[in-house]
């Protein structure tokens, strides 16, 4: 009598398993990137909102420079000025940093001039990749007030 052999079609149990552990692998792997990605963006858009709140108070203190509005009482900040950098939805405060400034008249100042060293910088808390670091900004310019 002849047997007649049966083509069997389809996946056995194990390459099942096998393929759904090599998706699952690949589908963390995803979004371990996608996380880290995310955290990278939020990192950015912090540095962005700093530089921008810095580059206005840096505006400020040179304007007020080039007015003479500068005294040694109001050319230096030790506890810095407090500046939101990032809010949730409900305007609340995510992240704060402080801004700081140093003014210095320059030694080279003349009769007709003076002469101002500007430093102003800003500092806050980054959450990168899980730890918090602190971050700095910092700005050195110059300004001329001219006495007319």
């Amino acid at each position: 009598m002849k047997r007649i052999r049966q083509s069997q079609s389809g996946y056995t149990l194990v390459e099942a398993v096998v393929g759904v552990m090599i998706i699952a692998l690949a589908a963390s792997a995803i979004m371990l990137g996608v996380s880290k990605a995310r955290s990278s963006l939020n990192s950015i858009r912090l540095r962005e909102r700093a530089y921008e709140e810095l580059k206005i108070y840096t505006d400020y203190w040179k304007s007020m420079a080039a007015a003479g509005k500068i005294s040694p009482t109001n050319s230096s900040n030790a506890n810095g000025e407090r500046v939101v950098l990032k809010q949730d939805i409900d305007g609340n405060t995510v992240v704060e940093g402080r801004l700081f400034r140093k003014i210095v008249r320059g030694n080279d100042s003349g009769e007709f001039s003076v002469y101002y060293k500007l430093k102003t910088w800003v500092k806050w808390k980054d959450n990168v990749y899980g730890h918090r670091e602190q971050k700095i900004l910092e700005f050195n310019t110059k300004q001329l007030k001219f006495n007319l």
